[in-house]
């Protein structure tokens, strides 16, 4: 059976194929999220759906990355934090917000600060 229907979709126009692969995976998804009957969607329902899909990508904010030498950069710093916390857990939150400001500083066009350079004490006093 599964063999006579994947024939039977190779050989269908290209356009129909495309529709009734919408509709199905469509109809699968909303089965999924509790919709019992979803044979009887039409063309116009699922173009609403997918309306109301474009609106919500739209209105989701794009997410911004810190660039190959923004992590470098952010990694010195996360390297000079091993002197100030006990578990790099711990330094998570200064991380986070670490990021967030190295990025708004590349979009920006500004330099990011150079991480604070920390030798570790090997005993006795330091100058």
């Amino acid at each position: 059976m599964v063999e006579s229907c994947a024939l039977h979709a190779v050989t269908e126009p290209s356009l129909i194929r495309w529709f009734n692969g919408l509709k199905s995976k469509t109809s699968v998804w909303l089965y999924e999220h509790g919709f019992k009957e979803v044979d009887k969607l039409s063309p116009r329902d699922l173009v609403t759906i997918a309306k109301a899909n474009v609106k919500e990508i739209a209105r989701q904010k794009p997410e911004v990355k810190l660039s190959p030498g923004g992590m470098e950069v952010l990694a010195e710093h996360v390297k000079a934090m091993n002197f100030k916390y006990s578990k790099i857990t711990d330094a998570e939150p200064e991380i986070k917000t670490l990021y967030r400001k190295f990025v708004e500083l590349e979009q920006a066009g500004k330099p990011l600060p150079k991480a604070a350079v920390v030798e570790k004490r090997t005993g006795g006093m330091q100058r």
